[in-house]
């Protein structure tokens, strides 16, 4: 894993991988996420504030887990990455996952 490597090319496969993750986050959870690409790197911007690198064939990124300190995430499938990004996203657009969702809503009764 490079995640931490700042002297890598960014790749095609990276932002193949980029364009992936978009197509999967707008269909699946109707984000309009967009790739920033540069020489060395290849971004998926959720929103300012949430961004997923595409490198080596990895998703990774990183929030705030608490006060001063930083969690690192990765996945290695667009799938997997869109699933645990929405749940990020809905927290800084303060949009619960399921109101995200292009499909019907369901109704949770709940019993009591």
């Amino acid at each position: 894993m490079s995640m931490a490597s700042s002297d890598r090319a960014a790749t095609p496969a990276d932002e193949r991988l980029a364009r992936d993750l978009c197509d999967v986050l707008a269909e699946g959870y109707n984000i309009p996420a967009y790739i920033e690409s540069s020489a060395d790197r290849t971004l998926v911007v959720l929103n300012p504030g949430l961004t997923a690198r595409c490198e080596g064939g990895l998703i990774w990124w990183t929030y705030a887990s608490g006060p001063g300190s930083k969690m690192l995430t990765y996945a290695h499938a667009p799938l997997t990455a869109a699933a645990r990004l929405v749940l990020l996203y809905a927290t800084a657009v303060h949009c619960p996952p399921a109101a995200m969702s292009p499909g019907p809503l369901r109704r949770v009764r709940a019993e009591g």
